[in-house]
């Protein structure tokens, strides 16, 4: 993805620039939220109710996965998040139109 391309530097610089931000739950999405950004946040394996709130100005889909039973709230290593992609672009569409 482009935010393995930049360094944390760029990655802030990036996201402090930004109109808003739409993601999964990852460190970028935590650092957006830092900034204050406006955004949507995706959440499969990982529990919002563990890692939300990400601040005033963000919004949340929780997709169920099978993941979540872990103990750790992550898929096995290898196997890809398959709520998020199966979710599709319904939410973050109406999301997107309402940033633009």
């Amino acid at each position: 993805g482009v935010f393995s391309a930049l360094d944390f530097g760029q990655l802030t610089a990036l996201l402090a620039a930004a109109d808003f931000y739409w993601g999964a739950d990852t460190a970028p999405s935590h650092m957006a939220a830092a900034l204050g950004c406006r955004m949507l946040v995706e959440f499969g394996p990982s529990r919002a109710s563990h890692w939300y709130p990400l601040g005033e100005r963000a919004e949340f889909v929780e997709h169920p996965c099978a993941c979540q039973a872990a103990k750790d709230n992550t898929c096995p290593r290898g196997v890809p998040a398959r709520c998020l992609v199966q979710a599709g672009p319904g939410r973050a569409r109406e999301w997107l139109a309402r940033c633009a």
